[in-house]
């Protein structure tokens, strides 16, 4: 398919829901805010987290920093699920859970010295 694998392709995708993770944060609609709240943490947490989200997703889609991006990403992803279990709520992990398990496949799709380009 044009060049790009499978990998590639779910480091995009992985990409496109952690920008739209980060929106959302940023954003900060009701459900959004009212969990931040009910966990007794400040605004300015979402918002950094928003920030982190916003700066990861163009990072795993670029396949020089990609590594970066996965490494950031696994962090913020991991801090969530941390979050949900320890407030309970665990259907929540589940797709959590979900994107962290995709990171696994898209790590392949990272550059590494003197191949020149990603899988």
């Amino acid at each position: 398919m044009y060049g790009i694998s499978i990998y590639s392709i779910i480091a995009l995708v992985l990409a496109a829901i952690v920008a739209v993770i980060g929106a959302t944060q940023l954003a900060g609609p009701r459900f959004v805010t009212a969990a931040y709240n009910g966990w007794d943490y400040p605004k300015r947490v979402r918002v950094i987290t928003g920030l982190l989200d916003i700066i990861a997703a163009p990072m795993l889609a670029a396949p020089a920093i990609r590594g970066w991006g996965l490494a950031l990403t696994a962090i913020l992803i991991f801090g969530s699920v941390v979050t949900f279990l320890s407030h309970q709520q665990y259907r929540l992990t589940i797709p959590a859970i979900g994107l962290m398990a995709a990171l696994i496949p898209a790590t392949v799709s990272v550059q590494r010295p003197g191949l020149g380009r990603s899988l």
